[in-house]
């Protein structure tokens, strides 16, 4: 990820939604990634440094709502940092 630049994280199972978000994202200055499902998402390693995920609500194997849910549980207090990993 470049230095000084937002990660926004994009879920959806629609590639033409993903490739728009991206596209608007990454004119404005973002650095994007984008994901098809939850687990993809929950393995990338850059997680811990998004700033923004956007999730679709609806999705095929595990949804929005689901993948918000697994994703609090990993970080119960989402203001105060993670510990660092060594």
């Amino acid at each position: 990820m470049a230095k000084g630049r937002q990660l926004v994280m994009i879920v959806d199972d629609d590639q033409a939604v993903r490739d728009a978000l991206q596209f608007a994202l990454r004119l404005e200055g973002f650095c994007v990634h984008v994901h098809s499902g939850g687990a993809s998402l929950l393995a990338d390693p850059d997680l811990s440094r998004a700033g923004c995920v956007i999730l679709d609500h609806r999705m095929p194997r595990m949804d929005g709502f689901a993948l918000l849910s697994n994703l609090q549980a990993q970080n119960p207090n989402p203001d105060e940092p993670e510990p660092k990993r060594m």
